[in-house]
């Protein structure tokens, strides 16, 4: 029946009065009319419940409902297609209404099912049906979906969680560890663009503005770290700056400490620098070690700091990439609230300062106000729960929930198709079995009667053919960073990257160089692992390349110093940025750490040969050092040329003044 234009509706029956009603005119014999006086029934209800008795031969009548006489599917029907649109939701490929109404129509032609003659006109359900199935289904909601990567939908699947909790639990398995050794660090991004709240407006206008600082905002990097205790250290913000100030800090969170980033995100120098404050914080050592779960971001892989977090009884675990969404606490349940108030404090901050935008020298403050509300025990406490880390569950991810990754299920179908099984079957209700390998929808089975008309039959679900790999970044995977086989193959991994960067651009006078290195490349491989070229053991590539080479290129440098420690003496290129220009000097390094200071060099005439005839030092920031330069050359002659220092580098892509 179509919906009342006016708004009314037809009073309920009461099955009880009606009942009775039935039984007395039929087994007593009063009359019609009384019956609907005494017991307030309408009369035409009536007649059809006592023809419809009689006609049964029933001997004790029984009211059922007869208002879904134009109901199009029956109750299975319509169970499958509940089940198939939950299945589709979290395979992350959800139907929208209009979908579900062309869907319905095909499925109904596909039964030869009667239906509304406007179907047929549309090819597709109406949108009363629509609004009384999902009625019927009460657990079914219109809802806005979050967006989901392709890679975190086919990444988190039943192989790469097993690898990661098996990783975990053999680190465990080393010690005793409380909640308060277990901690968790990631980084956000803060923007100075925050987002409105929902405000109160008037109806019937189609934009609704709010204040915000500008359209692009600048990015602000903050670094956290919290523990299964539901403890927090104070926080690093690395801002988009060349230099960092200290009143960039001010109103921040108490004991949070700041650097300095041109792209205002963190590298491997500025999270190594965090690792020494989180040491200073947790005060961690060999006999009680720490545990710390973290993504494999390129900043936090790196061999100084893995050396770091041996020495001061660290364990680094990695989560698989694509998957923090699911495992790191601080994604679960501290950044999301964060974010709130954060920009719950914009909104305040824009009301109290009308017509200014909001710059990086504020966000310290925001922050500080949104901090202490979001990194609360119970939310840390939450996020290390819900993911299965404390305490430990293993199983706390349901097989619904690897569902996604069905479309490239690339590692089952492997291994089903190596072996002799069968593709894994899936429950009555349309779901994957408990089994923990078999998590796979009902339609992959090969298997299932195509006599029987389903929702799959019509629309299948997407599936992803297999992928061929051709080449580029190995695949990343869950690791224990601070085990040795894992930093030998990070170290081996990182000398044959520099090996490659330095033969890359050698020209043809250079082939008995590049013979060398990878003569010295293919000898290391023989071995447990390639030297490490910042170790003084062992003769660098800049030596070898130095014995067949005039100069170097700055680049090289780059590469080759990479690891590299100044130290007082050192001769090194430094990196001086202005307003509109960038230039470079060469220095000498007179003093570095309490105080950095340095003496430059004056270049003679355009050419590769500097003096040191200044006694004047000046202060210098050593993110600001570009490379260290090889020990420079006397030339013999007169005293005014012996004072001259030569340096086989080659300065001439560099405004070296």
């Amino acid at each position: 029946m179509p919906r009342s234009q006016s708004g009314k509706k037809r009073d309920k029956v009461d099955s009880e009065q009606l009942t009775r009603a039935v039984q007395e005119c039929v087994n007593e014999g009063i009359a019609l009319r009384e019956a609907v006086r005494r017991y307030g029934v309408s009369k035409t209800t009536l007649i059809r419940h006592i023809r419809s008795f009689k006609n049964s031969g029933a001997d004790r009548f029984t009211y059922s409902a007869n208002n879904n006489v134009k109901q199009v599917f029956s109750k299975n029907e319509e169970e499958a297609l509940k089940t198939y649109l939950i299945t589709a939701a979290r395979l992350h490929y959800g139907l929208t209404k209009v979908e579900v109404r062309k869907l319905a129509y095909q499925y109904a032609s596909a039964k030869e099912k009667r239906c509304p003659d406007t179907w047929n006109e549309k090819k597709m359900a109406g949108k009363e049906w629509l609004r009384q199935f999902m009625k019927r289904h009460p657990n079914l909601s219109l809802r806005k979906p979050e967006s989901t990567s392709l890679a975190r939908s086919t990444a988190f699947n039943r192989v790469n969680v097993t690898t990661f909790f098996a990783n975990y639990k053999s680190v465990l398995s080393r010690g005793t560890f409380s909640a308060e050794n277990i901690w968790n660090i990631d980084e956000t991004g803060i923007t100075t663009v925050h987002v409105p709240p929902r405000i109160i407006s008037p109806k019937g206008v189609k934009q609704v503005g709010q204040m915000t600082s500008g359209e692009r905002g600048q990015n602000v990097t903050l670094i956290a770290a919290i523990n299964a205790l539901g403890n927090a250290i104070p926080p690093m913000l690395i801002f988009p700056r060349v230099h960092f100030k200290a009143n960039m800090l001010k109103g921040g969170p108490v004991g949070s400490i700041g650097a300095a980033n041109p792209s205002g995100w963190s590298n491997v120098d500025l999270f190594y620098k965090f690792m020494q404050h989180f040491a200073n914080h947790v005060k961690p050592n060999i006999e009680k070690p720490t545990i710390i779960l973290l993504d494999n971001h390129d900043s936090h892989i790196s061999i100084s700091t893995i050396d770091f977090c041996k020495a001061n009884g660290i364990m680094l675990v990695t989560f698989h990439p694509h998957t923090s969404h699911k495992f790191q606490p601080l994604d679960r349940t501290v950044f999301g609230p964060l974010k709130t108030y954060y920009n719950k404090a914009c909104s305040e901050w824009m009301l109290m300062h009308p017509a200014q935008p909001i710059t990086i020298y504020d966000v310290a403050e925001l922050i500080g106000k949104a901090f202490p509300q979001a990194f609360t025990p119970l939310n840390i406490q939450k996020g290390f729960k819900v993911a299965g880390l404390y305490p430990f569950d293993e199983n706390i991810f349901q097989d619904h929930e690897f569902l996604a990754s069905y479309v490239t299920d690339r590692p089952l179908i492997e291994k089903y198709n190596s072996s002799s099984d069968a593709l894994p079957s899936a429950s009555a209700d349309g779901l994957p079995s408990t089994s923990s390998d078999t998590f796979l929808v009902s339609c992959t089975s090969s298997e299932q009667d195509q006599s029987v008309i389903t929702p799959e039959t019509l629309r299948p679900f997407p599936k992803a053919p297999m992928r061929k790999r051709t080449g580029g970044r190995p695949k990343g995977k869950s690791r224990i960073l601070t085990d040795t086989p894992e930093k030998e193959e990070l170290a081996r991994t990182r000398d044959l990257k520099t090996i490659k960067n330095v033969t890359k651009n050698l020209s043809k006078k250079d082939q008995k160089v590049k013979v060398t290195v990878k003569k010295r490349a293919l000898d290391s491989s023989e071995s447990e692992s390639i030297p490490s070229l910042s170790s003084g053991e062992h003769e660098t590539w800049e030596d070898i390349i130095s014995e067949d080479r005039e100069w170097l290129e700055i680049g090289t440098l780059q590469q080759l110093n990479e690891d590299y420690q100044f130290h007082r003496g050192d001769f090194v290129l430094v990196k001086v940025s202005g307003k509109k220009t960038i230039k470079y000097y060469v220095g000498e390094i007179i003093s570095i750490g309490d105080e950095n200071e340095l003496r430059y060099l004056r270049r003679v005439n355009n050419t590769d040969k500097f003096v040191n005839d200044s006694a004047e030092t000046y202060d210098f920031c050593p993110t600001d050092l570009v490379c260290k330069l090889p020990q420079p050359k006397t030339l013999k002659g007169t005293a005014r040329h012996s004072s001259l220092l030569y340096f086989e580098v080659n300065f001439d892509n560099y405004n070296v003044s």
